[in-house]
């Protein structure tokens, strides 16, 4: 059992300086300061501009520990590969993973990191405190946690149409969708005129240029009023009972479709609108969407078989890390029920 580090007495948000500084134990499995603090500093480096460096170091305990958890998810199903996987099959795997890297990945590395040769990419690394050895190394670690997960997770049960039906009627409001409508409208707004009658009368000259053949996106634009003068009056779907106007919205929803409105009045101005499109409101026919519940379904099943697993491996796992408040490594109790089996 490997002793866990003394925690230490700062605690406020200041980098960890010491990169080799131990942070987390998972099992056997060491996890450096220096592991968190470079791509930290990467993500520090995205946001240069946006917010200052006090700013960003503020959030720094809370994006260390974020990346901790992640890092000790990893950990243990990469410690659980190395108990359960036959030791003279170690190298092998991490030969084939390593050339996989070397082949592939390595050119994607370059280009994400904007350098054309190794020796500039390492040079990059350790200007955010990592290195290429490191990132082959979480590569790996990447890659093994990932093919253990999916054994773990692969599931060729049968999803019956029964349990298809249930997710829909359990979900039936996903199905849903509300009343909509496309439409279009001419303004005059109170604010421009000196009384509501003057506004009043000059809508009803522009209704009346429609009514003789003109564009009703030409007269909108030219009006320069309403929220959507500049796109010739023109409004994109609206859902029912989602307009701030309620005159508005009774309107565009009992209108005759390609009917123009009489004047409408409300607390902005003078209006008159005409509905180009409608859908009315209903909900998703379950034969239409049976084949996305079955793929729902299956990834739900995936992902509690996930949780199951990483449960599974805390209990069996010794775990400390440097915010465990009382210093000891903390072991999960083994015995705990739980739905995970082996695959």
């Amino acid at each position: 059992m490997i002793p866990g580090p003394a925690i230490p007495n700062d605690q406020s948000p200041k980098r960890l300086v010491d990169a080799a500084q131990v942070v987390a134990v998972v099992g056997n499995q060491l996890i450096l300061a220096g592991d968190l603090e470079g791509e930290i500093n990467q993500l520090r480096e995205q946001y240069q501009g946006k917010v200052s460096d006090e700013e960003f170091d503020v959030q720094r305990p809370k994006l260390r520990k974020q990346l901790l958890k992640q890092h000790i998810d990893t950990k243990l199903v990469y410690h659980d590969f190395l108990k359960n996987i036959p030791a003279e099959n170690h190298s092998i795997v991490l030969k084939t993973i390593n050339q996989q890297f070397n082949e592939k990945q390595l050119e994607r590395t370059l280009n994400k990191y904007e350098v054309e040769t190794v020796a500039e990419l390492e040079a990059k690394l350790r200007s955010y405190g990592s290195s290429l050895q490191k990132l082959k190394r979480q590569f790996a670690e990447q890659v093994v946690s990932h093919q253990m997960i999916r054994q773990q997770s692969d599931d060729d049960e049968e999803i019956t149409h029964d349990e298809m039906l249930k997710y829909y009627w359990e979900h039936i409001p996903d199905y849903q969708f509300p009343a909509k409508t496309l439409w279009e409208e001419l303004t005059t707004e109170y604010r421009h005129y000196k009384n509501e009658t003057l506004a009043r009368q000059e809508l009803a000259v522009m209704g009346n240029e429609v009514l003789r053949g003109a564009p009703l996106n030409a007269v909108a634009r030219r009006s320069r009023q309403g929220p959507r003068w500049e796109k010739g009056g023109q409004h994109e779907w609206t859902n029912k009972d989602s307009l701030r106007s309620k005159e508005l919205d009774i309107a565009i929803f009992t209108l005759p479709i390609g009917k123009l409105s009489q004047i409408i009045r409300d607390a902005d101005g003078y209006h008159i609108v005409r509905v180009i499109q409608r859908v009315d409101a209903g909900r998703v026919p379950f034969i239409e969407t049976q084949t996305k519940i079955k793929e729902k379904i299956k990834a739900d099943r995936r992902n509690q078989q996930v949780k199951d697993y990483l449960v599974h491996l805390r209990e069996g796992t010794k775990v400390w890390t440097i915010y465990d408040a009382d210093n000891q490594q903390r072991v999960s109790e083994t015995g705990k029920s739980s739905t995970f089996k082996r695959r």
